[in-house]
């Protein structure tokens, strides 16, 4: 079975070198290498020609245009039966692409596979476990900064990271690419809702394992990112759920945005925060339109259950780290007294 492993970069020179090279150590040899360059100002291109990878195509675009864009424009390119997308600060397990191919054969309905991506400064901690999406109208990182050990089991999930997610390239056609108004963030959990939306599952696989820095072309809590994270959610929901759904859902969506919001408010991104509730609604319509039709309500009410399941397990966890972290300050503070 043939791979495309599409890598879309931004002046990535500080990664691509890793990341290439630990592709070329893999177990399983049958795959190409596209990597999609967002008109990078760096040493990009000379390092990716330095390291002389055979059959390695570079596409160069004019601009920057953003993740979505790059990997379409990859996407459209692959010969492979799979896709794997794949963030320019990341390096893989010489394993990670056989285990994605082994177990993705034996799950005729799965359309993405998320791989476990540990934190590349920590080792023994993760990153994501996989995408859950709840009714909150959150999207939340499975397992991030837990123990590694913890996420054993394949299971599935809402939808599998963009920075290192395996998918069936057959189901493209079927539910279309990433929709390039995104520009980046979100865009994952927004093919993979239309992906439930049509029947389709997102699988975690912990025998597929990619390190990964985070943030490699912005910063973490950079103003794009965080006016990019605010306007995407928004689309998230106008695109995928249907005005009844919405409605029924209000409540927690709401609960969710204001905890959203104090969270940035907090760290000083309440004008990013407000440009981008603006940019949302000013294309509401447009957001409306390319809501996919003609879904039965048996589905939608399949995927509104997940969304309260994954609700619950979203809460559950987040109470578990809030008594961890009290727990912690109270010895913290015992230790303290008995000095």
């Amino acid at each position: 079975m043939t791979v495309s492993v599409v890598i879309p970069n931004w002046n990535g020179e500080k990664f691509l070198k890793k990341c290439l090279m630990s592709l070329k150590n893999q177990t399983y040899q049958n795959f190409e290498v596209i990597v999609v360059d967002n008109n990078s100002q760096d040493r990009s291109k000379i390092i990716v020609e330095e390291l002389n990878i055979s059959g390695l195509k570079w596409i160069a675009l004019n601009d920057n245009y953003g993740f979505s864009k790059a990997v379409n424009v990859g996407i459209n390119t692959a010969i492979g039966e799979y896709i794997f997308l794949l963030n320019n600060d990341t390096e893989l397990h010489p394993n990670c692409l056989y285990a994605h191919i082994s177990l993705i054969e034996k799950l005729p309905n799965a359309y993405a596979l998320a791989s476990l991506m540990i934190q590349d400064s920590k080792k023994d901690s993760i990153d994501s476990a996989g995408d859950l999406y709840s009714v909150f109208g959150i999207a939340y990182q499975r397992g991030n900064s837990k123990s590694i050990n913890k996420y054993s089991k394949i299971t599935r999930v809402f939808s599998a990271c963009g920075g290192a997610a395996f998918y069936k390239k057959s189901i493209f056609d079927k539910i279309g690419l990433f929709d390039e108004d995104f520009f980046a963030y979100l865009e994952d959990v927004d093919i993979g809702f239309r992906a439930r939306l049509k029947g389709y599952y997102s699988y975690y696989n912990p025998d597929a394992i990619v390190y990964h820095v985070g943030s490699g072309s912005t910063d973490k809590m950079s103003s794009l990112k965080v006016k990019n994270s605010v306007r995407n959610n928004i689309f998230v929901i106008l695109k995928n759920m249907s005005l009844f759904f919405i409605f029924i859902n209000l409540i927690p969506i709401i609960i969710g945005e204001f905890l959203k919001g104090i969270q940035f408010v907090r760290k000083g991104k309440l004008n990013e925060l407000i440009q981008g509730y603006k940019e949302a609604f000013k294309s509401i319509n447009q957001s409306r339109r390319k809501r996919i039709k003609s879904i039965r309500i048996k589905q939608k009410m399949a995927v509104q259950i997940e969304l309260l399941y994954f609700g619950f397990l979203i809460v559950t966890d987040l109470l578990i780290r809030f008594v961890h972290r009290r727990i912690i300050n109270i010895k913290g503070v015992q230790m303290k007294n008995e000095r």
